[in-house]
């Protein structure tokens, strides 16, 4: 790939992005297999059985609406959620608050 191919596929996080401050973090499930990363730049980091995807995300109306770019192409995902203490139930998957996100990658 070229620098401009590389830079077509690549998501830009949004400038105002909408997040849920209770879901900013690191989330996995117990086994280690799954783990979710949301950052309060609206990115986001994927990582299920060893294969880490990155893209972007906005939190509303209880829905994670997230854009990832996969094999150069966008994926899009609308994954419900809740965020009760130390636990995030999203798309009906139970992970625990491992550490919190900042806004560096």
């Amino acid at each position: 790939f070229t620098k401009n191919e590389q830079d077509l596929n690549a998501i830009t996080p949004p400038e105002t992005p909408v997040v849920d401050a209770n879901l900013v973090g690191t989330w996995g499930d117990e086994a280690g297999k799954m783990s979710y990363t949301f950052r309060e730049d609206g990115t986001i980091t994927c990582v299920i059985g060893g294969v880490s995807m990155r893209g972007v995300y906005e939190a509303r109306d209880g829905n994670v609406y997230a854009t990832y770019s996969v094999l150069d192409q966008r994926e899009q995902e609308i994954l419900p959620y809740v965020v009760e203490g130390e636990q995030l139930t999203i798309n009906n998957i139970e992970l625990v608050k491992q550490e919190t996100a900042s806004s560096a990658p």
